[in-house]
């Protein structure tokens, strides 16, 4: 399986792989697309199933049924392109929502573009090693290094497949083989299937989901103040000793309950070193709040505080939600900016809340992010039409009623070749 960002060369690379060609004329993918090539590797002879994923947002829930039954997950991404790269986590995190024991190789694209390159090879590299996963940098349009990626995928494969970790991770589950009959039937309701889950899918914003609000929530600050660590401990109940420093972008996602309403929040932890601004700059769109982060014990981390500001001013939304915290309170010894200073430099510079937290004992670190679930669903809430245009997630349950994800699966099971006539396992 192939997936990440649109636009960064999945197709490009399947059609050199299996096809030997490249074409320069961009042509988005609907849904999911597929090609067969049998190679020789480690003297085994192995047909491929390579499956293209659209990288678009609206049919991802298409995109992820494909996993299941995977084997192996090449996740691309465009070296030009500093979002995509930021994005690869995303991509791991559903990899890691819809897979086990599947082999993964990270994939940089479009290398031959040198000049126009922004994600550097070391912070590539470096990722990889932090993600233990497989690293190429390539070309689909001079067919660099896309033999050499699909064979390590394959030989990866090979390798869990033989182990026996895999044979016990397989054992539960039946290998179910069709007939050609069966195979043509299949083939046909599921052409029907697919072209009416991509009708579906093409209207998201319809779709129930369960929670009432989804707020994204980002955290900036320079390097080194603790902005992985309030995520990790809210998220995860963990505080990571030795934490390296974010490269690029990093996200968790944690539900909520406030005041009987389900909010998902988006937490984005963003990278504080100058080199990933550029990149971390375009996180601020569509932002519902801002958490601005500095180290109590560190003073040049405070004095940064006004040019994080301009910064939130110039990218971030007007009505936007700003929340200063001062973390590592539990630094007293070395602490160096008073509480009092930090909550006047909040009051005076219009921030909506000021708090200090310690990732390392957890003190206020459920608060600060409660606290900003509750004040966006008070905002919500409020008579200010314009901050709910911006913000309010539109829902119309009655429109869906009768055309929706579940009612289109259940009647599928209705189907010959999709419900219990289909061919015994073996």
């Amino acid at each position: 399986l192939i997936i990440g960002d649109s636009g960064v060369g999945k197709s490009s690379l399947l059609l050199r792989f299996a096809d030997q060609t490249f074409s320069a004329n961009y042509i988005t993918t609907i849904g999911v697309d597929f090609k067969i090539r049998t190679i020789t590797v480690d003297g085994e002879r192995v047909k491929l199933q390579i499956w293209d994923t659209a990288g678009q947002e609206r049919f991802r829930t298409i995109t992820s049924t494909y996993y299941r039954g995977t084997h192996g997950v090449i996740v691309v991404f465009d070296v030009t392109s500093g979002e995509s790269f930021v994005n690869v986590k995303r991509w791991l995190h559903e990899i890691d929502q819809n897979c086990e024991n599947v082999q993964r190789v990270l994939v940089g694209n479009k290398c031959d573009e040198k000049e126009r390159r922004v994600v550097l090879e070391h912070d590539a590299y470096r990722f990889a090693e932090q993600t233990n996963v497989k690293y190429f940098e390539t070309s689909a349009k001079e067919n660099v290094n896309v033999e050499d990626m699909f064979n390590c995928i394959t030989r990866l494969v090979l390798q869990a497949k033989n182990s026996q970790q895999w044979q016990e991770a397989n054992s539960k589950s039946a290998n179910i083989r069709l007939d050609k009959a069966s195979l043509k039937r299949k083939r046909k309701c599921c052409s029907l299937i697919f072209f009416f889950l991509i009708l579906l899918i093409s209207y998201p914003d319809r779709r129930m989901e369960d929670y009432k609000y989804l707020f994204k929530v980002v955290l900036i600050g320079n390097a080194g103040v603790g902005k992985t660590c309030l995520v990790r401990k809210f998220t995860q109940g963990v505080f990571p000793p030795g934490q390296t420093a974010t490269i690029g972008v990093d996200f968790m996602i944690k539900t909520l309950l406030v005041d009987g309403d389900k909010v998902k929040l988006q937490i984005w932890d963003t990278a504080g070193q100058e080199r990933f601004r550029s990149i971390t700059q375009s996180y601020y769109r569509s932002a519902h709040a801002i958490i601005l982060v500095y180290d109590v014990a560190c003073q040049p981390t405070f004095d940064r505080l006004p040019e994080w500001i301009v910064e939130m001013e110039q990218y971030a939304n007007q009505k936007i939600l700003k929340i200063l915290v001062g973390n590592k309170s539990d630094k007293e010894e070395e602490r160096e900016i008073p509480t009092t200073i930090g909550q006047e430099f909040a009051e005076r510079n219009g921030f909506d809340y000021f708090l200090e937290t310690s990732a390392l004992r957890s003190t206020n670190v459920e608060q600060l992010f409660f606290e900003v679930a509750g004040r966006l669903i008070r905002e919500m809430k409020s008579n200010d039409a314009k901050f709910n245009e911006y913000f309010r997630r539109q829902r119309h349950p009655d429109e869906v009623e009768s055309f929706s994800l579940s009612n289109l699966l259940t009647r599928v099971q209705n189907v010959p070749c999709c419900n219990g006539s289909r061919p015994n396992a073996t």
